[in-house]
C-alpha cells in the first residue's frame, strides 16, 4: 500500500502543512520524518523544539542548514504534479529509486487532470488511499495473493491453500416465515436452527438453505483444489468432536473422513503427502528483459532551458493568435463555465496542466469575467436558468453544436455563440440555423445572441 511509505506520507504531510501552516500536527510529522531521513546528530526531542513555534518560512529557512533548500515561491507558482516533484528534489528523496514514490507520482499524474487544488489531492488521498498500491509483478516466480473466487479459470505450478471454512457459515441470514394472521401474512425472522421447529415451512426453509450453502462450499472446494499444476498445500486446522469424530461443517472433516476410507488417517500425525515430492520441470514463457532504474531521476524543466508551449499559447502575441488560437482557446474555457463561481475553479485547472502561465492566466481570467458580468449577459451566467454549453443536436441529417443554450422557467431558449475578431454576416446566417432547427424540434426561441470578445465584449441581440 502507498500509504504505508514513510516518504509517501511526508510528502502528504508537507502538503498538509504548506496548506495549513498552523497545522502542528502535519509539521511534527514532518519533522519526525526528517530527523530520521536527514541523520541528525541533534537528540530528536532538542530538533523537534527548534522548529516546532516557528512560522513556515522560518522552518525553510532553518532546514537549509540540512542542505534542504525548498523555494516556497517557486512551489506556489508551479503545477502540481512539479510541486510534488519539487519537494522530493529538495528533501532528497530521490537518492534512491522507490516504487512507492514512482507509483504516487504516477497518481499525482492522474489526480492532477481531474483535480485543481492541493485540497482536492488531499481529499482524494483520504477517500482512496486504503486502496492505492504498488502494482505488483507478473512475474511468474512472483507469489500472488487471491481469493478463490479471483482464481477461478486460472493455473499456477504451486498452490498454497490455508483455509479451513465453515461450510454453513452465514452471516444473520434472514428469511420470510409464513403466519397464520391476515394482518401479518409473512414475517422476516433469523434463518437459524429454531426455524425449522416453528413451522412444516420452517423446516423447508432451513434444509433448503443447507443445501444451497453445501453447493457453494464445495464448488469453491472444487476451485481450490484444482488450480495447481504440479504441487498443492493444503493447511487447515485439526477440528475433532468431543467425542473424537470428525467436524463435517468444516473443510478439515472432510479430509479426515477421506483419510480414514483409505485407512490413512493418524489422530496422532499431522501431516500426509501424496503423489511425487519432486517438483516437476515445467517451461514458462521468457520473459521481457527490462532495465532496472537505480536512481530515481528528476530535475526541474527550467534548468534545462526547456520552453513549454501549449496550444493555447503558441501563437498569442500575433495577428494569428488573436484571431484564432486565442479565440479556439476562449471557446475551450467557456464550454466548461456555467455560472460565475466556475471561473476560477475552471482556470486553476488549466493552470496546473500546465496549459496556462500565471500571466495568461490572469488574463484570461479577466476576459471571462468581462463576458459573463456584462450587463446584457449576467442573466445568463446565473443559477436560475438551465445551461447546456456545446450540445450536439442532431436533425434531418446534420449536427449543430451551438455554444450555449439557455433556457429560463418558461422553458424559452436564448442561444449564444462566441465569437472573437469583427462582426460578419455569416455569424447571424449560423445562428438563424439554429433556431430553425431548435423550432423544428418545438423549442421557442427567446433571443439569438452573438458575443465578441476582445480587448472589449461587444454583445449583438436579434
Amino acid at each position: 500500500m502507498l500509504s504505508t511509505s514513510e516518504k509517501v506520507n511526508f510528502i502528504i504531510n508537507f502538503l498538509k502543512y504548506t496548506l495549513q501552516s498552523n497545522d502542528k500536527e502535519s509539521l511534527l510529522e514532518v519533522l519526525y520524518f526528517l530527523h530520521k531521513h536527514l541523520n541528525s546528530s541533534i537528540e530528536r526531542h532538542a530538533f523537534f523544539t527548534d522548529f516546532i513555534n516557528l512560522e513556515l518560512h522560518e522552518v525553510l529557512e532553518l532546514l537549509k542548514e540540512y542542505n534542504c533548500n525548498f523555494d516556497i515561491i517557486s512551489y506556489h507558482q508551479s503545477p502540481f504534479y512539479e510541486k510534488i516533484e519539487q519537494i522530493i528534489r529538495s528533501f532528497h528523496l530521490q537518492d534512491t529509486t522507490d516504487a512507492y514514490v514512482q507509483f504516487f507520482l504516477d497518481e499525482v499524474l492522474a489526480q492532477q487532470q481531474k483535480e485543481s487544488s492541493i485540497q482536492d489531492f488531499l481529499d482524494f488521498w483520504e477517500h482512496k488511499k486504503e486502496s492505492l498500491s504498488v502494482v505488483t509483478s507478473e512475474n511468474p516466480n512472483a507469489i500472488k495473493i487471491m481469493t478463490i473466487h479471483k482464481s477461478k479459470g486460472l493455473e499456477f505450478p504451486i498452490v498454497i491453500f490455508p483455509c479451513d471454512l465453515n461450510i454453513y457459515q452465514d452471516i444473520k441470514p434472514k428469511a420470510w416465515l409464513a403466519t397464520n394472521s391476515d394482518d401479518f401474512p409473512a414475517m422476516m425472522v433469523s434463518l437459524n436452527k429454531e426455524i425449522q421447529y416453528a413451522t412444516d415451512k420452517g423446516k423447508e426453509i432451513y434444509d433448503e438453505r443447507r443445501a444451497a450453502l453445501e453447493l457453494d462450499s464445495f464448488n469453491l472446494l472444487y476451485v481450490a483444489l484444482t488450480r495447481a499444476a504440479e504441487q498443492l498445500y493444503i493447511i487447515t486446522e485439526k477440528k475433532l468432536l468431543k467425542s473424537g469424530l470428525e467436524d463435517f461443517n468444516y473443510y478439515s472433516g472432510i479430509f479426515i473422513s477421506f483419510l480414514k476410507e483409505n485407512n490413512l488417517w493418524d489422530e496422532g500425525k499431522n501431516e500426509y503427502i501424496f503423489g511425487a515430492v519432486n517438483k516437476k520441470v515445467m517451461t514458462y514463457a521468457k520473459e521481457a528483459s527490462c532495465q532496472i532504474q537505480e536512481t530515481f531521476i528528476s530535475t526541474p524543466w527550467k534548468n534545462h532551458q526547456i520552453r513549454l508551449l501549449a496550444n493555447s499559447s503558441i501563437f498569442w502575441g500575433t495577428t494569428r493568435g488573436e484571431a484564432k488560437e486565442y479565440g479556439t482557446f476562449i471557446h475551450k474555457i467557456l464550454s466548461e463555465i456555467s455560472t460565475k463561481d466556475d471561473v476560477v475553479k475552471v482556470l486553476e485547472k488549466y493552470y496546473q496542466q500546465g496549459e496556462l502561465d500565471l500571466v495568461e492566466k490572469d488574463l484570461i481570467q479577466q476576459r471571462i469575467l468581462k463576458i459573463i458580468m456584462h450587463p446584457k449577459l449576467q442573466k445568463y451566467y446565473s443559477e436560475d436558468v438551465t445551461i447546456y454549453n456545446e450540445r450536439e443536436i442532431v436533425y434531418d441529417h446534420q449536427i449543430v453544436i451551438p455554444d450555449r443554450l439557455v433556457f429560463d422557467h418558461e422553458n424559452k431558449v436564448t442561444i449564444i455563440d462566441y465569437k472573437t475578431g469583427i462582426s460578419k454576416e455569416e455569424h447571424r446566417f449560423q445562428l438563424e440555423n439554429y433556431a430553425r432547427v431548435l423550432e423544428s424540434l418545438k423549442y421557442t426561441v427567446h433571443k439569438k445572441v452573438l458575443v465578441y470578445s476582445n480587448e472589449t465584449v461587444s454583445v449583438e441581440e436579434f
